[in-house]
Parts: structure tokens; C-alpha cells; sequence
């Protein structure tokens, strides 16, 4: 005879896998190095079956795109502006701060990307860079395009700020350097020049000199705006 509460008491079945998160998957990735990151590994981590990890992401690229995504949002979320500053000092923080972010992504950061992945508390610093750009009387569209120049040129940056800190100088310069020297080519007595004055090519004074660029270049467009 069948026990009665024995057929009403629901068993979990056996082997059912356990239930994993997007959030759970980051931070089991968080805990392994970028060159040793692989689905297998970070299922290892998590005590469950590869396949599991399907669900959220499909192959090793989407592994690193998704932690990519979470530690870029945990950096811009934790970035600090003040709406009460001149719209240049505010972009120019923006810039630095968000420069820093991307720079302490490392390896990451060839990964990092604006995309849905995002928490929407990631965009609070580009909220108030255009709050700040509208109300010192650019037009939405001009204040669009000014938000994505300097975050493109801080991206940039950041990402130059890990080459550099890779070798002893920028791999573009080093590049140029080696293709002047093994060429017969004459003719390139300015960008010899240029190099041997190793003036900052691509590290701040470069980022300075840019943000400066493009700061001057909206002070003249808002003139004609006005």
C-alpha cells in the first residue's frame, strides 16, 4: 500500500542542476585570471555542469563581454559629478574619471562596450553631462554628439593608459620607431623629430591635449549655437 504522504510530498529530482545567475557567473569569473578564464572553469567555480552556463552565455567570448559589462558598469556607477561645476570642468572630469575606469579594466577593457548589459545607474554620469552641456545652452543633438566625443576620447585613453603600462612605451609609437628604422625610405625628418622629443605621445600630455581639442572646439560651437 502506498503511504499517503509519500505520494503527496514533492521530492526534488535527482541530479537537477543547480540554479545560476548572470550575477553568480561574474563573480565565479571575477576570481579567475583573464588568460585562465574559460566556460569549463568558471562552471567548475559554480559546481555545475558547463552546459548550465549556456543559458546566459554561449562560448568564452561571452564570458568575457558579460564580465566585461558588470565591471564597467561597477566603475561608471562609482563615478561622482557635480552638476554645480562649469560644463567644461564637468567634462573634463568625466573624461579623467571615466579614463580611469576603463584603464583598471586591464584585460578586460578590450571587451568593455556600452550595451544592454549595463545597469541603468552606469549612465548616471552621462545623465549629467548633458545636463549640463543643455543647460549651458547646446542643442540636445550637439550635446549627443559632445557626450559620445569625450567618452570615445576617454575610452581611448584608458585603453592606451593598459598598452602603456605594458612595455615602455605606447605600442603604436614603438611600431612607428621600428618601421623608421628598418626602412630605406627617406624623407620622414618631422615624425623623427617628434619622436625623439618623446613628448608624451599617447600618455597624458596626449589625453590633455585632446580633451583641450575638444573643449575648445565646443566653446566655438556653442558661440554659433547662441
Amino acid at each position: 500500500m502506498t503511504s499517503t504522504t509519500d505520494s503527496a510530498s514533492p521530492r526534488r529530482g535527482r541530479g537537477r542542476p543547480r540554479r545560476i545567475d548572470q550575477q553568480m557567473i561574474v563573480e565565479a569569473a571575477r576570481g579567475i585570471p583573464v588568460g585562465e578564464l574559460t566556460m569549463r572553469a568558471v562552471a567548475e567555480r559554480l559546481g555545475v555542469n558547463r552546459k548550465a552556463l549556456n543559458y546566459h552565455v554561449s562560448d568564452r567570448d561571452g564570458l568575457l563581454d558579460l564580465l566585461a559589462a558588470y565591471s564597467l558598469a561597477d566603475g561608471m556607477s562609482a563615478i561622482e559629478l557635480s552638476l554645480s561645476r562649469d560644463w567644461r570642468d564637468l567634462l573634463r572630469d568625466f573624461a579623467s574619471q571615466t579614463r580611469t575606469v576603463v584603464a583598471s579594466l586591464g584585460d578586460l577593457a578590450e571587451y568593455s562596450r556600452v550595451d544592454a548589459k549595463l545597469d541603468a545607474a552606469a549612465l548616471k554620469p552621462a545623465e549629467a553631462v548633458l545636463r549640463s552641456l543643455l543647460r549651458a545652452g547646446f542643442s540636445t543633438r550637439t550635446a549627443g554628439l559632445a557626450l559620445a566625443n569625450i567618452a570615445e576620447l576617454a575610452f581611448s585613453a584608458g585603453r592606451n593608459d593598459i598598452d602603456r603600462a605594458d612595455a615602455s612605451t605606447h605600442k603604436t609609437t614603438a611600431s612607428i620607431r621600428q618601421i623608421l628604422k628598418s626602412t630605406r625610405e627617406p624623407g620622414f625628418p618631422a615624425m623623427e623629430a617628434v619622436l625623439l622629443a618623446d613628448n608624451g605621445l599617447l600618455g597624458e600630455e596626449q589625453f590633455q591635449f585632446d580633451l583641450r581639442v575638444a573643449i575648445l572646439g565646443l566653446e566655438q560651437i556653442l558661440a554659433n549655437e547662441a
